[in-house]
């Protein structure tokens, strides 16, 4: 019988420490012998969907990288899922960031540490034909902030070292400490997971008009474009829910409304014109108002937005243009 606990097993080492192999070996052992549906996810994952580039590596998308990575974790853990975080992990916060996505989502949560000696790792890297330079693993060894116990979230649940132990025996060693956890769960308990027709339907409008959303992104290549896009889709999304339309009804209606602000914006770069966003800010009656005044005379919906006591306590936030 498969069982579906949200649980979240966060792994930390060295690069070519035996993370990955230790993870599968786990997630294997979850699976076949005790039927916990596991997901093995690791950030590198994403950033391979992200190196299609010639140009390689490109670090102004690691932001991208960690925020698609995350929310995969969060996702598997709100279906259910055991996680396990194949990953560096070798900050504290970054231990700390997963930990609070555990939470969020009602689960429990472990860290494993990976203590493999950096000489190990180095000499593992060459063999497997370096994918990574030596140079790198030695300057993470240097960074890297293991899991010590300071503080009681951050005690490892288990340590090992596969220099010393093979990968079988460390993922049996992890398998016994991760149900011996089970038996005593603080947030995680067994989820039985309902895919019921409205469930389906809401998956499938949100991934037809995030897809529609994508190629209207590429198809006219303007950033700003994002934002309103972002809006209009989810505006959509929730009509379509209320009314019982199908994903292609969806999509459908997203494109229309879509495509209508994606020409305006056409038109506007077209002319030449630039959007400009200006923010003021500063102590109260120094003059913030004047000077955005003085920026524009366009008509704004501005003044609907004002808070009811802000005549009172004389704030300005009525400016109308």
């Amino acid at each position: 019988m498969t069982e579906h606990y949200p649980y979240l097993l966060i792994i930390c080492g060295l690069p070519a420490s035996g993370k990955t192999t230790i993870s599968k070996n786990v997630a294997s052992l979850l699976e076949d012998k005790h039927g916990i549906t596991t997901m093995v996810i690791s950030s590198d994952d994403f950033r391979g969907m992200l190196s299609y580039s010639s140009d390689g590596f490109k670090p102004e998308r690691e932001a991208s990288v960690k925020a698609l990575y995350e929310k995969a974790i969060a996702a598997g853990l709100e279906m259910g899922f055991l996680v396990v975080s194949d990953d560096l992990n070798y900050y504290k916060s970054m231990r700390s960031d997963l930990r609070q996505i555990a939470k969020r989502s009602s689960s429990d949560y472990d860290i494993v540490f990976i203590d493999t000696p950096i000489e190990q790792a180095v000499k593992w890297n060459q063999e497997r034909g370096s994918p990574i330079p030596s140079s790198l693993i030695e300057e993470i060894n240097q960074k890297f902030d293991p899991p010590k116990g300071d503080y009681k979230w951050d005690t490892p649940l288990v340590i090992a070292d596969p220099s010393k132990q093979s990968s079988e025996e460390i993922a049996k060693i992890i398998v016994a400490s991760v149900l011996k956890r089970l038996e005593n769960p603080i947030r995680s308990k067994p989820r039985k997971v309902v895919e019921d027709a409205k469930l389906l339907r809401a998956r499938g409008i949100d991934r037809e008009t995030r897809k529609s959303m994508m190629e209207i992104m590429t198809r006219y290549k303007n950033p700003d474009l994002g934002i309103s896009l972002s809006r209009i889709r989810k505006e959509v999304a929730k009509k379509a829910l209320e009314d019982g339309s199908k994903p292609v009804d969806a999509v459908e209606l997203f494109l229309r409304e879509a495509n209508a602000v994606a020409k305006n914006y056409a038109m506007i770069e077209a002319k030449g014109l630039i959007p400009v966003h200006v923010g003021l800010f500063g102590h109260v009656d120094h003059g913030k108002t004047m000077i955005a005044r003085q920026l524009t005379e366009k008509p704004s919906t501005a003044a609907l937005d004002k808070a009811p006591d802000s005549a009172r306590r004389g704030m300005t936030l009525d400016m109308g243009f």
